[in-house]
């Protein structure tokens, strides 16, 4: 990807797979780019929608580089006047900004004139679960936007952390660091803070969980609902004990179980 950035294409586009972080993507790949000194302007399908009805679309980055973000999901009239756009730039000697274009998953509902107009060099990117040699350096950059020494997440834990399936990607990743750094405090993230809990397979009966197995599916959505469910059984359906030992408000837990379906 580094070196597709240092390219002279006026036209990229990377397919990630889905829970990859598109923005970060884009300042990495504008980062080790000739334009990096320039403007970066990302863009969603609402933004980007905007920038096409503004009167100076794309002025911002105008010797810079315009990222768009899953461009399929704009009404097909804003895809169809961006294939337009990208047309012109594509004959004219005047300045205009190099494009990337990103997209999380299959692009369905792309429009044919847009999808042609994103004919340039094209890479496509294996999901975090298949490159486990960029989780590390992944985990510390995440950690150092979040304003966290990087030095903090241990050899340990780190461990952990590439021997876990991240289907949902690096935004899975980034909500499980997140959540460690709750659970470890200011102190170092060790490897405890970062393991799944063993988790009960059975369904919440009022009683007490039996003997933990582990569960087959290890998403971070099912980590957390299965986890929830466990400790209010302990508890008894003590709502308020349950909230003050996973240390959240009373109301959050009463939204989360309502979303679970747990009266």
């Amino acid at each position: 990807m580094r070196r597709l950035a240092r390219s002279a294409q006026r036209v990229v586009v990377l397919r990630t797979a889905v829970g990859t972080a598109l923005r970060e993507l884009a300042r990495e790949f504008h980062a080790h780019s000739p334009q990096a000194r320039e403007a970066l302007l990302s863009l969603d399908a609402e933004q980007f929608a905007r920038e096409e009805d503004s009167g100076a679309p794309y002025e911002a980055a105008r010797r810079g580089r315009v990222a768009l973000l899953e461009p399929q999901r704009a009404p097909e009239s804003i895809q169809r006047r961006l294939a337009q756009r990208l047309q012109r730039w594509r004959r004219s000697n005047a300045a205009a900004p190099r494009v990337l274009a990103l997209f999380a998953g299959e692009p369905h509902g792309l429009s044919p004139e847009l999808s042609d107009a994103l004919d340039g060099l094209s890479l496509r990117l294996a999901p975090l679960a298949e490159r486990p040699a960029d989780l590390a350096a992944y985990a510390r950059g995440h950690l150092a936007n979040l304003g966290v020494e990087p030095a903090r997440l241990t050899d340990d834990a780190l461990h952990v952390l590439e021997a876990l399936p991240w289907e949902g990607g690096e935004r899975e990743l980034e909500l499980w660091l997140e959540r460690a750094l709750v659970l470890c405090g200011e102190g170092p993230l060790l490897e405890r803070h970062v393991t799944p809990p063993v988790l009960p397979w059975n369904k919440i009966d009022g009683s007490a969980p039996s003997e933990p197995s582990v569960s087959a599916d290890r998403s971070l959505a099912t980590v957390e609902s299965d986890w929830i469910r466990r400790v209010l059984a302990e508890q008894g359906g003590n709502v308020s004990r349950c909230a003050e030992l996973l240390g959240i408000h009373r109301s959050t837990l009463h939204a989360k179980l309502r979303a679970l379906g747990v009266r």
